[in-house]
């Protein structure tokens, strides 16, 4: 049985918004192995570590626990459970779906002031890769998603959505780990992150299909590269692996 709080000091966390950088840094080292299946998830040996109050640590554990990443063992607390390597591929296959129908339901009512607002986190996008600023890119990303699943209007779809959000937040950060020199990381980030133009230029037709489509490829295409980089995560251990 791996304690968290004994491993190596961790890099204090980010402190753009506190409870979702605590989440990423934990969801993933679980991810990429550094947190395997088996560790203990202590909260003030974390805190100390991440450079945060156990408030924040607490709530992201909480969060894991609700993706399936962590689970609660009576007399032993918050034991990492993990992903296991065949979950990955179907969760971006449901994201595929569930982006496509949400972009066709926008394309039918987005507005130019919608078109402008989702221009400008590309912008911001651009920017970021211009000072090669990886993590805001990663973030810029998602809510540019996460804005077209809210235009969509379906309710119980951005519910869906929010639900694999960490997982797939988690999934590119590991994208970006996984480049190990600032060119390597630029190759691999701008051309997806240009590619939200073409998705703006479905939703601007006014065609819920072209729309779809688009949105279809580009989820695609990021479920390729994962693959191409060869990040797996780690398999999820069953409660007869987990020392009682």
């Amino acid at each position: 049985m791996q304690v968290a709080s004994a491993r190596p000091a961790f890099s204090p966390a980010p402190r753009r918004v506190l409870r979702h950088d605590v989440l990423d840094s934990l969801h993933a080292r679980i991810l990429n192995g550094q947190l395997p299946p088996g560790t203990r998830l202590l909260e003030v040996g974390l805190s100390q570590r991440l450079g945060v109050s156990r408030g924040p640590v607490r709530e992201a554990i909480r969060q894991l626990e609700q993706q399936g990443l962590v689970e609660f063992f009576p007399h032993r607390g918050a034991i990492v459970v993990g992903v296991a390597d065949d979950e990955v591929g179907p969760i971006y296959d449901v994201r595929a779906v569930l982006e496509a129908r949400a972009f066709a339901r926008a394309a039918r009512s987005v507005t130019p002031a919608d078109i402008a607002e989702l221009n400008a986190l590309i912008d911001a996008m651009v920017r970021a890769l211009d000072r090669r600023d990886y993590g805001s890119i990663v973030d810029l990303d998602l809510a540019f998603h996460g804005r077209v699943v809210a235009l969509s209007g379906f309710r119980l779809l951005r519910q869906v959505w929010a639900s694999i959000d960490s997982l797939v937040r988690g999934q590119t950060r590991l994208d970006l780990d996984s480049s190990t020199t600032p060119d390597e990381r630029d190759a691999r980030f701008r051309k997806p992150a240009l590619s939200h133009r073409e998705l703006v230029d479905g939703l601007s037709s006014g065609r819920p299909s072209l729309a779809a489509n688009a949105a279809r490829r580009h989820i695609q295409d990021a479920s390729g590269r994962l693959r191409r980089a060869g990040r797996q995560a780690p398999q999820r251990s069953d409660r007869s692996r987990v020392s009682r």
